[in-house]
């Protein structure tokens, strides 16, 4: 997709008010990273570098150079780039060959930032680049794209800086005027029923109409339901009339509804099933992603499955499977397998150790809460606010949680809690433990079993490697500190392995 945008110069004939032939526009520029690679192929050490700055947002940009490292060890320029391409302050670019392209590359550890700076309301700067980037600041909206092509419109002066994922290069930037004429384009449901408020592009004139990303993505109306995009006029017979006349109409369609089924199972035990249609299903177009427990107990036997994510275990829904239609709804269905853990004599998500009993969701590790969670948080950017063992809690200071009793034979027990420290800083004290009576709790204040701080921004097991629990004991939680920022996600008690 092009959308008759700067990918060349525009004609004169589009252009309303032509510079004289053969005169450059100061305005319009380009840098081809791929033309300079090959032209500074022999040049050993050659990369980019910065001189001036100039702060973009919250993101200091410095205009680039080209700096080829002279024998005493200096630094001479090879070539000027043009100085309304930056890169981000403290940062070293140089040619690479990446995924089948030549051109620059970020060799940093840290961010990958580059910028375009003074840009001019109805420019547009198009990137050629491994993968798009993202747009951090400015004012523009993502108009055209191939696979390795990207184009930008800006709405407004201003300067624009990008993001870019690791391992990408960047082959050739540009900014060229658009000339041309507004056309205009409606949405409306199959009945004809107008869906969105029409919004106003700018096409080359006598050129054909294109539609932008932004057209086509889908619409989720104030009454519910989700629209996808179904048709367009035919934008190859509509062009782009120099009065503004010209309107396309996109129609769009109600999005299919789909459930999901999933199965978590040892051998041909089913140990729990998510398959309520009321909260496991998504639209067409969507994806739903459920996190079952890592660990689920039956009949006094408790079986784990293998992480495959940082934070434990998530099904996707739909991707590659098959569905199957059963009274009139579609459903794709799929099976987590779980293996029993002889080591494991206790585990509990502590989300159902904070829900009332009817509400919790793998059925085992029930407890009680005193005192108030502070933050349920998802580990899924689904649409669901809770998705059985993808939530934990954050505890308000002094707030609490116990386990149903441990019927384990009296002894020593590893305790593992699973979560993440989400502060700044290392938590010294995440947690307090104890044990809970019928009436009262026995607070272990002075950390005899060795819990250990907890580093900042760190997802993972917090240990404690060995302690006394007499059969019958529920152990209590608690959180000591209002500055802790942690989220429980579970907690198992384990057998502690014989000495060699």
């Amino acid at each position: 997709m092009t959308c008759g945008l700067a990918f060349t110069a525009c004609s004169v004939e589009d252009n309303p008010n032509p510079l004289p032939l053969g005169q450059p526009d100061p305005d319009e520029w380009e840098i081809d990273f791929f033309a300079l690679s090959q032209k500074y192929a022999d040049k050993v050490g050659l990369t980019i570098t910065a001189a001036v700055y100039d702060n973009v947002g919250t993101t200091s940009i410095e205009n680039a150079d080209l700096k080829e490292p002279a024998e005493d060890g200096s630094t001479k320029a090879s070539e000027v780039l043009d100085p309304r391409f930056g890169v981000q302050t403290g940062t070293k670019w140089f040619f690479y060959t990446n995924h089948g392209k030549t051109g620059l590359y970020q060799g940093n550890g840290g961010g990958r930032t580059f910028g375009v700076l003074d840009v001019k309301a109805g420019q547009v700067i198009t990137v050629e680049v491994t993968e798009a980037p993202s747009i951090k600041s400015g004012d523009v909206e993502l108009c055209a794209s191939t696979d390795s092509t990207y184009s930008y419109f800006a709405n407004a002066d201003g300067n624009v800086v990008f993001n870019l994922a690791r391992y990408n290069v960047i082959s050739k930037i540009s900014v060229k005027k658009f000339y041309g004429a507004e056309y205009t384009v409606k949405f409306v449901n199959e009945k004809g029923e107008k869906v969105k408020d029409d919004v106003k592009h700018m096409g080359l004139i006598n050129k054909p109409v294109e539609l932008w990303p932004s057209d086509k993505a889908a619409i989720v109306p104030a009454e519910g339901g989700k629209l996808i995009f179904k048709e367009a006029d035919n934008t190859a017979e509509n062009v782009v009339k120099k009065d503004g006349s010209t309107v396309i109409t996109v129609t769009f369609r109600e999005a299919e509804k789909y459930y999901a089924v999933l199965n978590c199972m040892a051998g041909s035990t089913l140990l729990y099933q998510f398959n309520d249609a009321e909260k496991y299903w998504f639209y067409e177009g969507d994806e739903l992603i459920l996190h079952p427990s890592r660990c689920y107990g039956k009949d006094g036997v408790y079986y784990t499955t293998p992480a495959t994510t940082w934070n434990g275990t998530q099904v996707k829904f739909p991707g590659n499977l098959t569905p199957t239609v059963k009274g009139g709804k579609t459903y794709y269905q799929t099976t987590q397998s779980y293996e029993a853990d002889s080591s494991i004599v206790y585990f509990a998500n502590f989300e159902d150790l904070a829900l009332p009993k009817e509400d919790a969701g793998n059925g085992i590790g029930l407890g009680q809460l005193e005192g108030t969670v502070n933050n349920w948080y998802s580990w899924t950017n689904a649409v669901w606010e809770r998705l059985d063992g993808g939530r934990g809690i954050r505890l308000d200071k002094d707030a609490y949680v116990w386990t149903e009793p441990i019927n384990a034979p009296s002894g020593g027990y590893k305790v593992v809690i699973y979560g993440r420290n989400d502060g700044s800083a290392e938590a010294a004290v995440p947690y307090v433990i104890g044990t809970k009576g019928d009436t009262e709790v026995t607070w272990l204040e002075d950390n005899p079993y060795g819990i250990k701080p907890w580093g900042a921004g760190t997802t993972g097991e917090n240990v404690i490697e060995n302690m006394p629990i007499t059969k019958g004991t529920r152990l209590a939680i608690k959180n000591p500190d209002e500055a802790n920022l942690i989220t429980l996600d579970d907690i198992k008690v384990v057998k502690i392995a014989p000495a060699e």
